[in-house]
């Protein structure tokens, strides 16, 4: 089964994480129930999870969430 066939429009976590070129772990902490910034929108089904192709797609697309700057040792300390 070839992951980038556009008629293939449901993914596993799997091919998910194929295609992004992410690790299974990465690639779980990137899914979510809830559609949330930052993360793919999923299902589970039974024990697994299935993603739609657009929501790859869509969260490809999405601007970035800007992360909090890492205080310097004298800012945390003020």
């Amino acid at each position: 089964m070839d992951i980038l066939d556009e008629s293939l429009e449901i993914l596993t976590a799997e091919e998910c994480a194929e295609l992004l070129r992410v690790s299974m772990p990465t690639m779980y902490s990137m899914l979510s129930e809830k559609r949330e910034p930052g993360k793919i929108f999923g299902r589970r089904v039974g024990r697994e999870w299935r993603i739609l192709r657009s929501e790859v797609i869509r969260f490809l697309s999405e601007e970035p969430i800007p992360s909090e700057p890492t205080p310097t040792p004298v800012e945390a300390l003020a």
